[in-house]
């Protein structure tokens, strides 16, 4: 079972100086043990028979209790006596917090039909290599990587399976990473996969990859029920797909933290669809609180994108076909959507439609992650600001050379490779006003070679079908619309 609370409060560590017996049953289906705080355990398998030599479990002293540091059922040693069995440890006697712990499951070479920790677990290694099947149909584990390496008797937190997950589950989340691979092939890499799961939460640290999940190929669902949040840690917090992800769901907000990527979502293919409950907020860490995908269909916020002290937002490398919103909050830095769009040129940001403001924010059709100017063919749909647009350059295919747009130096691009096809926004509608901020020497652009339609207010602007538009915006003197014609 998955405990309701998501943290366990962590037992005294143990120095260990004794190795334990296990209570092993006649049929040698099962071992019984006695946790640190007093919880009595039990291990069970469906395939195979256990003995003392598949366990390390260690105490302070010679009578216990102690801490089931390893349960070993690897190939190596045990060959494939354990193949297909379903694993499981569950609680018998609730004397403490309720939680079965147990440091590392080697069953490195093997699959196994379930795998199942009614506690905390620090570690795995599973999976045969045969990659026509799965490594194991159900990985379940309480909380994950709340106990330290030290205690599992392992150098870090990194489990691997190799071959697909069919359903993954698990409540909270600490230091530990999972890495689900495929073969060394590009082609073999989609068999590293899961199908469903369901995770409470995913917290990274100052480890590097901690509270992370990887796989190479494609993740079918998932669902995050609170925070994705990242550490301190390189790409802490984090999660990455190699190929698509179907349906993810983070019920709470994704939080970047001083990590590079560290709180952000990632696959080299596409986003079918995204939710977020609460916020995208990016960190100080470069990309961090950020979603990079190749394409993504649908991303929806309940909450607003907020912006960091680094680089974080939403990067598309192709087309992103619909972003809704609550709004965007500038006040740290820039909150970034960027989409690329296609090579030949063409659509990059097909919708995005925010319910409150858009604030401090810089949509950029036509540009990379490092928000450099890649396809100044690319263009822009339709943009809906449910309130105010404030302090806020939405760009498509123009180079603003010195990083601000709406300034005299905006041009086309000198290297455009189909000077014929112009980039273009078709429509900009903002409930409330256009401003940009009072004071200071910033400047703000609506910009594209052509721009179809704006109404701000209730009322439409001013533009004509042939005429090149530059107009100014607000009362502030530092935002303009501007249609441009001239290249570098």
């Amino acid at each position: 079972m998955i405990h309701p609370n998501p943290v366990e409060v962590l037992e005294a560590r143990i120095a260990p100086a004794f190795v334990l017996t296990p209570e092993i049953s006649v049929d040698g289906k099962s071992a019984t043990f006695v946790d640190v705080d007093g919880d009595v355990f039990t291990v069970t398998t469906t395939k195979g028979t256990f003995t003392q030599d598949n366990f390390v479990y260690v105490g302070e002293s010679e009578t216990g209790p102690g801490y089931l540091q390893k349960i070993d059922l690897g190939f190596s040693t045990f060959g494939k006596i354990f193949q297909g069995a379903k694993i499981t440890v569950a609680v018998d006697q609730f004397i403490g917090d309720g939680f079965a712990d147990v440091g590392f499951i080697n069953a490195a070479g093997i699959d196994l039909k379930e795998a199942v920790v009614d506690g905390d677990l620090v570690r795995i290694e599973l999976g045969d290599g045969n990659l026509r099947t799965p490594a194991t149909k159900l990985l379940q584990v309480a909380q994950l990587g709340f106990h330290t390496a030290t205690d599992a008797g392992v150098s870090d937190f990194a489990s691997h399976v190799i071959g697909k997950i069919n359903v993954l589950t698990i409540g909270a989340w600490a230091d530990a990473s999972i890495q689900v691979s495929g073969g060394a092939s590009e082609n073999d890499a989609k068999f590293g996969s899961i199908g469903r799961a369901s995770i409470l939460s995913l917290t990274g640290s100052d480890l590097d990859q901690s509270g992370t999940l990887q796989t190479t190929g494609s993740i079918g669902t998932l669902v995050v029920l609170g925070d994705l949040t990242g550490g301190s840690g390189f790409e802490s917090g984090a999660i990455f797909a190699g190929r698509k992800i179907g349906s993810l769901t983070i019920g709470g907000s994704v939080l970047g933290g001083t990590g590079t990527f560290s709180g952000s979502i990632n696959t080299n293919a596409k986003i079918v669809s995204l939710t977020v409950g609460g916020n995208i907020e990016a960190g100080s860490g470069s990309h961090s609180g950020s979603v990079m995908a190749e394409s993504a269909r649908t991303i929806s916020i309940v909450g607003n994108l907020i912006g960091g002290p680094a680089v974080g937002g939403i990067f598309v490398e192709k087309v992103l076909t619909k972003l809704t919103l609550g709004g965007t909050d500038g006040t740290s830095g820039p909150a970034v959507i960027v989409a690329g769009g296609p090579a030949a040129g063409g659509i990059a940001i097909k919708k995005i439609s925010a319910t409150g403001s858009i604030s401090g924010a810089r949509i950029l059709a036509g540009y990379d992650s490092h928000l450099m100017l890649i396809n100044p063919n690319a263009r822009i749909g339709k943009i809906s600001v449910g309130e105010d647009l404030i302090a806020t350059d939405i760009v498509a295919g123009i180079d603003g050379v010195n990083g601000v747009f709406g300034d005299s130096d905006d041009r086309l691009a000198s290297n455009d490779p189909k000077p014929g096809y112009q980039s273009s926004i078709s429509s900009i509608t903002v409930g409330g006003i256009v401003a940009g901020t009072d004071g200071g020497t910033d400047q703000f652009g609506i910009l594209a070679e052509r721009i179809g339609f704006v109404q701000i207010g209730g009322t439409p602007l001013p533009l004509g079908k042939k005429t090149i538009d530059d107009l100014p915006l607000g009362t502030f003197g530092d935002y303009r619309l501007r249609e441009i014609v001239i290249t570098g």
